[in-house]
């Protein structure tokens, strides 16, 4: 179907021109959240004319990382993952920007992964607590 990318998160690192973001954005089923980690802020830059900022950027599903500070992706990351509806996060890679960013890139997966895995054992801890705890229910 139109829909071919079922994972309800895909994270993409670099954004090159643009136009793979533009293919997932089309390609993803409608509640997919979509996450860009683009380190270079000069190619986001080049991007302006490629792509359609504007509309991207009203979107819900649309979640953006840029710079090379890495250490300030935890808060995107917090708003990015919808721990109620996570299932399966893929990743897309424009290839000839993570190769040439390639520290960059494995560190921000590590961080990415941890910090998921983070996020949904606080949330199952928490569904698991208030199963526990005593009703009051008169």
């Amino acid at each position: 179907g139109k829909h071919d990318l079922e994972n309800d998160h895909i994270i993409i690192f670099g954004l090159g021109l643009g136009y793979h973001l533009d293919q997932v954005m089309t390609r993803k089923a409608p509640g997919t959240r979509v996450l860009l980690v683009e380190p270079d802020l000069e190619i986001v830059y080049h991007s302006l004319n490629t792509l359609d900022w504007p509309q991207l950027l009203t979107r819900e599903d649309f979640f953006y990382f840029f710079g090379a500070d890495s250490n300030l992706l935890s808060a995107t990351i917090e708003k990015f993952v919808d721990v109620i509806r996570f299932d399966r996060l893929e990743v897309v890679e424009l290839q000839s920007e993570v190769r040439f960013l390639a520290g960059f890139f494995t560190n921000v997966k590590e961080l990415i992964d941890n910090e998921v895995r983070a996020l949904l054992y606080d949330f199952k801890t928490r569904l698991a607590e208030e199963a526990v705890l005593p009703r009051n229910v008169l």
